[in-house]
C-alpha cells in the first residue's frame, strides 16, 4: 500500500536523492497506512515506557478529529512509495502568549532500515525534522516547535544542530 498515491498534491514537498521523499500527509492517511504495516506496534516496542501498565492503545478517533479541525498535522518521509519515517503534531495558540503558534510533536518514529546505513541515520533525520521546521512555519505559520523524546534515543545530536535547546524536563510516575 502507497500511503502517498491517494493523496492530494501536497502543499509542502522535498524530493532527495535516493528516491527519498519527505511531505506532508493526511492524518488518517498516516493512520490506516501505519497499522496496515504494523508500525505502530514496532514503534511502541522500541521506545514505549511501562508496557506492561499502559498497553499500545490510540485513540484513532480523537487523532482523526483533532486533524479534521486543523489541530493535527503529519509529515511523512517516504522511499520508493513506502513509508519511512512520520512525525504527527498538535498546532495550537499558547494559552500564555495568544499570538504564538505552538506546534507540539506527539509522536515520531524513523524506519530502522534508515537508521542502519551508515552516515544516514544522521542525514536522514536531520532533513526530515529541517524540512519538517520548515514546512511548520512556512505553511502553519508556527512560532516554535517542541519535541519530547524517549530517555536514551533523544537525537540530541541532529536537535542541537538544527537549533533547538533543552527547555523543560518532564517527569513521569504511574500512580
Amino acid at each position: 500500500m502507497d500511503v502517498l498515491q491517494e493523496l492530494p498534491s501536497p502543499a509542502m514537498s522535498f524530493q532527495l536523492p535516493g528516491k527519498i521523499k519527505f511531505q506532508e500527509a493526511r492524518v488518517v492517511d498516516v493512520i490506516e497506512f501505519g497499522k496496515a504495516a504494523g508500525m505502530f506496534e514496532e514503534h511502541w516496542r522500541e521506545v514505549g515506557i511501562w508496557k506492561n501498565e499502559r498497553p499500545l492503545d490510540p485513540d484513532w478517533d480523537a487523532y482523526k478529529a483533532a486533524a479534521e479541525r486543523g489541530l493535527m498535522k503529519a509529515w511523512v518521509a517516504t522511499k520508493d512509495g513506502l513509508l519511512k519515517g512520520y512525525a504527527s503534531y498538535a498546532i495550537a495558540r499558547s494559552l500564555n502568549y495568544k499570538g504564538w503558534v505552538t506546534a507540539t510533536n506527539g509522536i515520531f518514529y524513523l524506519d530502522p532500515e534508515m537508521r542502519r546505513v551508515s552516515g544516514t541515520r544522521r542525514w536522514f533525520a536531520f532533513e526530515f525534522f529541517e524540512t519538517a521546521d520548515l514546512w511548520l512555519k512556512t505553511i502553519h505559520g508556527v512560532n516554535s516547535i517542541r519535541y519530547a523524546t524517549k530517555v536514551g534515543k533523544t537525537h540530541t545530536d541532529v536537535f542541537k544542530q538544527l537549533g533547538y535547546e533543552t527547555v523543560e524536563e518532564v517527569w513521569e510516575k504511574v500512580v
